[in-house]
């Protein structure tokens, strides 16, 4: 056996195998945070999005409910435009009696009022003691009232009577640098006499 078949790694054959692993290391770190910030970004898009869709939904099908079942339904007049009153068309109380038809409206989201503040989408029965979150991310809600026709209706605080549809448009936060969701649903309101 030789003398140099023993030897151990010189100080600079050490010193490249140091540098060359620290920079696979920094490049795999770096992949690995950006792949983490990535999948966090598109888990709060993904969530801004269910969470939009989930409340639109369901406000579709309260004010679907809403309609008159006839001219002398005791609850006919039930969406309620700008219930705050702050002039824009932000939030909504809706009165049906649907959950059963019972004749009263004690029963769960027969008398629900929704608006939006602070990113979140807050509902208030008379049943709750305050505001009760409904929807989180939420940017913005807003409502468009047509008369029965399918024009305009642009006041319908003064003549609900009139309201012959809702659009309903909710616009949710995707995350930092990402856009902003806008999910949109109309209905026609059902007169039956």
């Amino acid at each position: 056996m030789t003398l140099s078949s023993e030897r151990g790694m010189t100080m600079v054959e050490l010193l490249v195998s140091s540098a060359v692993m620290l920079v696979v290391l920094s490049v795999t770190t770096t992949v690995m945070t950006k792949s983490s910030t990535m999948f966090t970004q598109q888990r709060a898009a993904l969530d801004g999005r269910n969470s939009g869709a989930a409340a639109i939904d369901l406000l579709t099908r309260l004010l679907r409910q809403s309609s008159c079942i006839s001219a002398t339904a005791v609850y006919c007049q039930s969406i309620v435009p700008d219930p705050e009153p702050n002039g824009v068309f932000d939030s909504v109380r809706v009165r049906a009696d649907w959950n059963p038809r019972d004749g009263d409206l004690n029963d769960p989201y027969e008398d629900v009022y929704f608006v939006v503040g602070g990113g979140t989408l807050w509902k208030k029965e008379p049943s709750d003691p305050g505001l009760v979150s409904f929807g989180d991310q939420v940017q913005s809600l807003n409502f468009a009232y047509t008369n029965q026709n399918g024009g305009p209706l642009t006041n319908p605080v003064a003549r609900p009577d009139l309201i012959g549809g809702v659009r309903v448009t909710i616009v949710t936060t995707a995350g930092r640098g990402l856009p902003s969701v806008t999910s949109t649903s109309a209905i026609s309101l059902r007169r039956i006499k």
